[in-house]
């Protein structure tokens, strides 16, 4: 790593450090993470999650809405590897938090989660399912004025890992993004784990509090089946026969998404009606979600939420540097001014 400047630790986690660093030739801020690894396990070494995580990173084609990493570096001697991220400046529930979001408009939350739903269709159109999407794990450069999906520790290649599909870990993955068919046991996860918790992220955003806030897996589901109707056979054909179902939860019936989120408008409620199918053979795609009518006709207000849109909304000078540290999975960011000097 002699080709960058460690100039501050802005994190610990249960399995390494995060750094605030410059890369020497070119002066370019990125984030470091450093994770020691046991040689005498398996897999090198590394652990499970850092190893889906590069290969993830790695075989993933670039995409504006992916975080990009830079480097991967591995000290044998040192037992030590060492993930080199592009520097990004908050994540995007730090950015939900700030009191300028409040305001925000219907079109700047649209020009978000299209920028959200657009990496995942870049993921699944490459077999990746990343299985941990919530505002943590999506990040803000305010350079470009974009988002970009990170932390891929959790990931899974539908390709190659078909039906490993063990339970998601509880302490990692926030339960409030939890697509409902990962409590029911199902044993095959497909793309749509991902669209349910984009689904949980806009109707966030338009609400300006998470909808299913649950404290526990079954207070969790209680609350989706509250808001979106107890599910049976007849909605979900094979439910009954999930690994965790038991059929205890009064029979409620869907709420209407006017009073879910009074706040969208009539094709951003049908586009999250889409979203929040119970039924995840049913649930919209990310290819499909990007034709919906919700983003038809705005190409012009999307460019022009693009530009400045953050800078518009922050103030630099209000926010303390923070960080998000989320085991292995990590990137740092830092909120207000990139200046390294």
């Amino acid at each position: 790593m002699e080709n960058y400047l460690m100039l501050e630790i802005v994190g610990y986690g249960t399995f390494g450090v995060v750094y605030r660093a410059r890369r020497l030739d070119t002066q370019e801020p990125v984030a470091i993470k450093r994770i020691r690894f046991n040689p005498a396990s398996g897999t090198r070494g590394l652990s499970k999650c850092v190893t889906r995580e590069v290969t993830a990173l790695r075989q993933l084609p670039r995409h504006q809405n992916i975080v990009k990493m830079l480097e991967f570096v591995e000290d044998r001697e040192r037992h030590e590897v060492f993930f080199v991220f592009e520097y990004l400046d908050m994540d995007l529930r730090k950015y939900l938090d700030l009191a300028a979001f409040i305001a925000t408009n219907r079109q700047h939350i649209k020009y978000l989660i299209h920028q959200i739903i657009s990496g995942l269709d870049h993921c699944h159109k490459h077999n990746l399912i990343h299985r941990d999407l919530k505002p943590q794990n999506v990040l803000l450069d305010r350079r470009t004025n974009s988002l970009k999906i990170a932390d891929f520790g959790l990931s899974r290649n539908m390709v190659s890992e078909p039906t490993e599909a063990s339970p998601l870990t509880p302490d990692i993955a926030t339960i409030w993004y939890r697509a409902p068919e990962v409590f029911l046991g199902s044993q095959v996860y497909t793309s749509a784990v991902d669209m349910w918790a984009a689904g949980c992220i806009l109707a966030e955003m338009t609400n300006k509090h998470p909808l299913f806030d649950g404290r526990t897996e079954i207070d969790q589901l209680s609350k989706i089946f509250q808001i979106r109707g107890t599910p049976s056979e007849e909605t979900w054909p094979g439910v009954s026969s999930l690994q965790e179902f038991v059929p205890l939860f009064p029979n409620w019936h869907p709420m209407d998404m006017s009073d879910v989120v009074p706040d969208l408008d009539a094709s951003g409620k049908n586009l999250l009606d889409r979203l929040l199918i119970l039924n995840p053979n049913n649930r919209i795609s990310a290819e499909e979600a990007l034709q919906h009518e919700y983003f038809h006709g705005n190409s012009q207000e999307i460019e022009r939420q693009r530009l400045g849109t953050f800078d518009r909304c922050i103030d630099p000078l209000d926010i303390d540097i923070s960080l998000h540290y989320d085991g292995e999975a990590c990137v740092f960011f830092r909120l207000g001014t990139s200046d390294f000097a």
